[in-house]
């Protein structure tokens, strides 16, 4: 008799692998949106006004209100619900691409217009993409999933979209010069939205409920998230390796190996440099979801972190075009499960009810140091060369790897959350 309800019970549950699957396809559709308009929006200022400066503001413009957006919103990640949250940031984007193809189809996109859109598009970009990120746990919860396969997936993804992003983009913009594009880039962003809002809510999806909403807004979620990561020691050893590691990369790929081969009239080569580093993400993210129980997280980060240090300072010394696609795909297959490793270690280590604003944090300290770091690097090869810039970024690379070695945060990797995050 009581097997009966107990069946009907499971007959009601979504199959384990279904939500799984929604929440990967969710990503990945969004993921490639957003690859694509990366490319799409520099393509489409230059087609529409001719001026590679003009470019380059639109996307400050639309940076620095998703940071500020972020540094502000963090905490809504822990009150709202998230699907909710990651859905609406993707309806956003959706908007901002409709409200370009009607600006194009009825006058003419100008610098303007390009600068409101695209901020409009942006502005919700770190929010939405923490409220995905603070739901991989329930995902993992609900099914037959480890979390490290979870966040795995997720980063095979995300690599994945860097590498496919820039070919759709490249493809479709001939037609109906850059229209495609958009409505494809359009279409992607609702779907994703569609595909999160399917997903089923968890019994936490929305940690703080009603009556802690008052309290709540007596404080920054900013001020929250920091809290929580200075309070805990493993995170703050994450976060700073993390960090530095990001800004390093972005200096690398935005100014470095870009200005190297302009310099030296190649500038298409530089597509391939990133296209064998996604490669090499999307093979190490995958190797590690499949086979992370086989190994200690300790010699995983080991692992990664000795393939990092070859791959980055062969990148930094700006070698011939060939032993540079070797060197970037090394790094690729370093930085893949790396990114898997600390991803899962960190969501072990933060409790639900904090999730959102902490991982916020961290978003709005990345995409701050990318653009310091970015900046930086273009003063000091303006000023010197790119083989200055790439000698100096190596010196700060094996630094950063002398301290995760050393670390101890980092030797209790096998047990996370060695401190209580309060």
């Amino acid at each position: 008799m009581v097997s009966t309800p107990r069946l009907t019970h499971r007959h009601k549950l979504e199959p384990p692998s279904a939500s799984m699957a929604v929440y990967l396809l969710s990503d990945a559709a969004s993921c490639l949106a957003n690859a694509i308009m990366l490319v799409a929006i520099p393509l489409l200022v230059l087609s529409r006004t001719g001026s590679a400066m003009q470019a380059g503001l639109v996307a400050i413009a639309a940076a620095i209100p998703a940071s500020v957006v972020g540094f502000l919103c963090v905490g809504i990640v822990d009150i709202f619900d998230r699907r909710k949250l990651s859905a609406f940031a993707d309806f956003l984007s959706a908007a901002s691409v409709v409200a370009l193809l009607a600006v194009d189809t009825a006058s003419t996109l100008t610098i303007a217009w390009f600068a409101l859109l695209g901020t409009l598009g942006a502005a919700f970009d770190i929010p939405g993409e923490t409220a995905r990120e603070a739901l991989a746990p329930d995902i993992s919860s609900k099914t037959n999933y480890s979390l490290g396969k979870v966040i795995g997936g997720r980063h095979a993804i995300g690599a994945s979209a860097l590498l496919l992003g820039p070919t759709v983009a490249a493809i479709t913009f001939t037609a109906h010069n850059g229209r495609v594009t958009l409505m494809v880039a359009g279409v992607l962003s609702v779907l994703a939205a569609l595909l999160t809002l399917s997903l089923p809510r968890a019994e936490n999806s929305t940690p703080l409920r009603d009556g802690s909403r008052k309290t709540e807004k007596r404080y920054l979620g900013i001020l929250v998230g920091l809290k929580a990561l200075l309070d805990n020691r493993f995170l703050v050893a994450v976060t700073t390796f993390v960090t530095i590691s990001v800004s390093i990369s972005a200096a690398l790929q935005g100014i470095v190996v870009p200005a190297h081969f302009v310099s030296a009239g190649q500038p298409e080569r530089t597509g391939s440099v990133l296209t064998f580093l996604a490669i090499g993400m999307i093979i190490g993210s995958l190797t590690f979801s499949r086979y992370a129980q086989i190994m200690k997280r300790r010699t995983w980060f080991v692992y990664s972190i000795l393939l990092l240090s070859i791959g980055v300072t062969g990148i930094c010394v700006l070698p011939d075009y060939w032993m540079l696609i070797v060197f970037a795909w090394l790094a690729g297959l370093g930085a893949g499960p790396m990114n898997s490793l600390l991803g899962t270690a960190v969501l072990e280590t933060i409790p639900s009810s904090i999730r959102g604003r902490v991982l916020g944090t961290q978003a709005v300290l990345l995409s701050v140091a990318a653009s310091v770091s970015m900046f930086g690097m273009g003063l000091v090869v303006d000023l010197f060369s790119p083989k200055v810039g790439g000698c100096a970024a190596a010196l700060t690379w094996v630094s950063v790897a002398i301290f995760a070695l050393r670390s101890s945060s980092f030797k209790m990797l096998d047990r996370p959350g060695g401190q209580p995050c309060d």
